[in-house]
């Protein structure tokens, strides 16, 4: 089983995919919302006052115990990389919170923690690395028959679908 997960510091999008038979099946999907606060500080990074508060980090240990028969079953997950566009506060935050992900999933002994970036699962997904995230969002839910909260979660299906796809491709390849 694959947890995928597309982080942001507002929410994060989440799947845990499975793969049987060359079919990719979505056991369960949806969103984190850990919209940060200002004035709730746990880390200063210099003279910029960032920081992951309390609701966030309550958020994903929400999350864990919500779904703890899934994680005891996940054995890779694959977290989208960060992606710095905007501007060094967005850059410094982005860090912390996929630095806060990483070391909270370091907790569970997965046989991989990973990481693919935006450009590489759209290629694959949506044979097209600059889609947007509608385009994504029309996709995943045509292919599953769901209905995506959020584009986040759509992302985080998409990405997980292209991950499992690229690895049965790679081992297909090694097999030659």
């Amino acid at each position: 089983m694959l947890l995928s997960l597309d982080i942001s510091s507002a929410k994060t999008g989440y799947a845990f995919l499975e793969e049987k038979c060359g079919k990719i099946s979505v056991l369960k999907s949806g969103v984190i919302f850990t919209k940060l606060k200002a004035g709730q500080t746990y880390y200063r990074v210099g003279d910029i006052d960032m920081s992951i508060d309390r609701k966030f980090l309550e958020a994903f240990d929400l999350f864990w115990r919500e779904n703890f028969n899934l994680f005891l079953h996940t054995k890779e997950v694959i977290i989208e990389s960060p992606i710095f566009r905007r501007n060094h506060r967005v850059a410094i935050i982005t860090g912390i919170v996929h630095g806060f992900v990483r070391s909270f999933l370091s907790r569970f002994s997965f046989e991989r923690i990973g990481t693919m970036d935006n450009k590489s699962w759209k290629a694959i997904y949506c044979h097209h690395g600059g889609a947007k995230k509608t385009y994504t969002k029309e996709l995943v839910e045509s292919e599953y028959k769901i209905k995506a909260l959020t584009d986040d979660e759509s992302d985080a299906i998409a990405m997980g679908t292209a991950y499992l796809i690229k690895k049965r491709e790679d081992l297909k390849n090694d097999n030659k």
